[in-house]
Parts: C-alpha cells; sequence; structure tokens
C-alpha cells in the first residue's frame, strides 16, 4: 500500500459526515494528513472524523483538533459525551491543549469516572488550561461559579496540585475577594 497522499484521497471519500473506507489505518492517515493545514477544508475534515465507526479514527481525530484552536472547542464538547472512554480521554487531552477556561465544566466530572486514564487526562487538561492563563481561568471560570462549587473545585486542587492552588487561590482572593 503505497503512502502517497493521492492514494490516500482516492480510497475515502468524505461524504455526510463519515470517512468512507475499508481500512482503517487508511481512514486514520487521513484524519492525519488533514491535520496538517488549517485550510476550512481541513478542519471540517477532521470534524467529520469525530463521527467515525472507529474509535480509531475518533481518538485521532480529536488530538488533532486540539491543535486547531478555540473555533473547534464546541465540536470536542459533542466529542466528550460520547463514546468509549478512550475517545472522551482523547477529547479532555484536546480541550487542554486549546486552554479554553469554560470547558472544564465538561471536563470536571471525569475526575471521578470509573477509568483511571480519564481521570488522568481529565486532571492533566484541567491543569493545562489552568497553566495557560490562570487569571483568565479565575475570572473567567471559577470566580463565576457557585460559592460550593468554587469551594470544591479549590479543595480539590489544594489536594492534588498544590502549586497551582496557590497561585489561583492568590489571584481569586486579590481579584475577586473569595
Amino acid at each position: 500500500m503505497s503512502d502517497d497522499k493521492s492514494y490516500i484521497e482516492s480510497s475515502i471519500t468524505a461524504t455526510g459526515g463519515e470517512l468512507k473506507s475499508d481500512s482503517l489505518k487508511n481512514r486514520i492517515e487521513y484524519v492525519l494528513m488533514h491535520a496538517q493545514g488549517n485550510s476550512v477544508t481541513a478542519i471540517k475534515s477532521l470534524i467529520d472524523a469525530l463521527k467515525d465507526e472507529s474509535w480509531n479514527v475518533r481518538c485521532t481525530a480529536a488530538e488533532e483538533l486540539g491543535k486547531k484552536g478555540e473555533a473547534v472547542v464546541p465540536y470536542l464538547l459533542e466529542s466528550i459525551k460520547s463514546g468509549i472512554w478512550y475517545v472522551k480521554a482523547a477529547s479532555c487531552k484536546a480541550l487542554g491543549l486549546v486552554g479554553i477556561p469554560h470547558s472544564v465544566y465538561h471536563i470536571y466530572p471525569y475526575l471521578k469516572d470509573k477509568n483511571q486514564t480519564l481521570r488522568e487526562e481529565a486532571d492533566r487538561a484541567i491543569c493545562n488550561i489552568i497553566e495557560t492563563d490562570p487569571q483568565r481561568f479565575v475570572d473567567d471560570y471559577l470566580a463565576v461559579g457557585e460559592p460550593s462549587y468554587i469551594e470544591h473545585f479549590m479543595n480539590w486542587l489544594n489536594k492534588n496540585h498544590q502549586d497551582l492552588y496557590e497561585e489561583v487561590s492568590t489571584y481569586l482572593q486579590e481579584k475577586h475577594g473569595i
């Protein structure tokens, strides 16, 4: 089998949001090939791949979409709600790469999932979001939450990530008096 771009393109057609090919390898290569570009067509191909029947393809697409910026967040948020733990973990990872604070609302519940890998990816994603811009995280996410939720979240952060806890806690108190 050739790794040639034209071979992969000719063996797959994107129709109705689904990639069609008998070869899982070709579908994954197609996703990776489109991950190289930032055109609307390339990003749409990655979004379409989130609907593939194979969790391998969906996972690859989610991870690659995480490198495309804020515009893809709604698709990743949809992806995180469906599928097996592996796809959810990839979606958490991707959302962590994008770094949008409101994504934490959707990631946070997976900290208690029965699957350890999913819990770990959710944890890393939340930390990545906080580390991307701690002040934005506090202003856009934490400071607008219910007091009981803020307390619960800060307890989790204190228990698991002391360095981030101190930074977030200091800013939360100085800026918002919380």
